[in-house]
């Protein structure tokens, strides 16, 4: 467990650190990129603020670097793009953490079932697009009436979509997570009670 005060205390076994019997936070981030303590979901926005400016990724996964290295178990990505839209001839998002980015077309990719990702967080991370942004990218799209292919045409280039049936026929799945939450304005998640569900008070790790 982190403390409230950020300083580490007794909890699970694990790595110690140089205070005796303490053992690494387990963090984990869901395939709706909602961030949990164990088995508590964490949804202090001042918390969840810190847990997110402070993840890294390097070959070995994803961590937060404090006093010492705390690995986080990431279900598929770390980030969600709630809201999509064009603006210009670019594209401009809402990340699940409520900041607003300007998105590069050309990291848009399809995964299985047609679910789209692109790079975020200056290309550092990579986010998944929530139905509602999948929904709202398809329809920036032309589509060719005989084929069903889609084309995204931004600042005089062209990029592929996928068939855009292929996705809306898939009903309540639509290519994404059964569990997917609602999209709200600001970040994703029931983050407006004090520390975490369940009454665990999880803080943000001691940064150093």
């Amino acid at each position: 467990m982190i403390a409230s005060d950020g300083t580490p205390t007794v909890g699970r076994e694990g790595a110690p650190t140089e205070n005796p019997g303490w053992t690494l936070p387990r963090l984990h981030i869901d395939v709706n990129g909602d961030w949990y303590d164990d088995d508590v979901e964490v949804t202090h926005p001042g918390i969840l603020a810190n847990l997110r400016s402070n993840l890294r990724r390097d070959p070995q996964g994803y961590f937060i670097q404090t006093r010492v290295r705390i690995p986080v178990t990431v279900d598929d990505v770390a980030w969600v793009v709630t809201r999509i839209e064009r603006r210009g001839e670019g594209l401009h998002a809402i990340l699940n953490d409520g900041t607003e980015t300007v998105i590069d077309p050309a990291t848009l990719r399809f995964g299985a079932d047609n679910v789209p990702y692109c790079a975020v967080k200056a290309g550092a991370f990579e986010a998944r697009l929530s139905r509602a942004a999948t929904y709202q990218l398809l329809a920036l799209g032309e589509y060719d009436e005989r084929t069903g292919r889609g084309t995204l045409r931004l600042g005089g280039r062209e990029y592929e979509l996928p068939v855009r049936e292929g996705i809306d026929a898939s009903g309540a799945g639509g290519g994404h997570r059964e569990h997917e939450p609602p999209v709200r304005d600001g970040i994703d998640g029931s983050g407006t009670g004090g520390g975490c569900r369940g009454g665990a008070a999880v803080a943000p790790p001691d940064v150093k």
